[in-house]
């Protein structure tokens, strides 16, 4: 008769993570246990659960980066130039994040070099 392994507690990942696993499941189109692989995770089941968590979410952010949740919306009696920058330097800055992740998927696929930062990796020290 075999024994059943007591499970331990579930380790904890931030949720830029668990975003991020998601994105490359949508963007390169993996699997939940190729996701699970590539990220070192312990099962297939973590992957899942984040994409049915966040996968609307992150389509809505691959297909529209600009557009701002109705809920966002700026009113129409904003009228404060100080705001209208904000916005637009949020705006800009967002459009460039997008760029800069858009730019490391490529160069991640054409070069075959991981270039994102893994969690749990320990930095050297001086």
């Amino acid at each position: 008769m075999k024994r059943r392994r007591k499970a331990g507690p579930k380790p904890k990942y931030p949720e830029s993570f668990a975003k991020q696993v998601v994105r490359d499941i949508i963007i390169n189109d993996l699997s939940f246990r190729d996701a699970a692989k590539h990220y070192n995770l312990a099962s297939a089941t973590m992957p899942y659960g984040w994409y049915k968590k966040y996968s609307a979410e992150i389509e809505q952010m691959i297909t529209d980066p600009m557009e701002v949740p109705p809920e966002a919306a700026p009113n129409e009696t904003e009228k404060d130039p100080t705001i209208k920058e904000l916005r637009k330097a949020l705006e800009m800055a967002n459009l460039k994040i997008t760029s800069l992740e858009i730019m490391i998927d490529i160069a991640e696929e054409e070069l075959k070099v991981e270039i994102r930062k893994k969690s749990g990796t320990k930095q050297p020290r001086e």
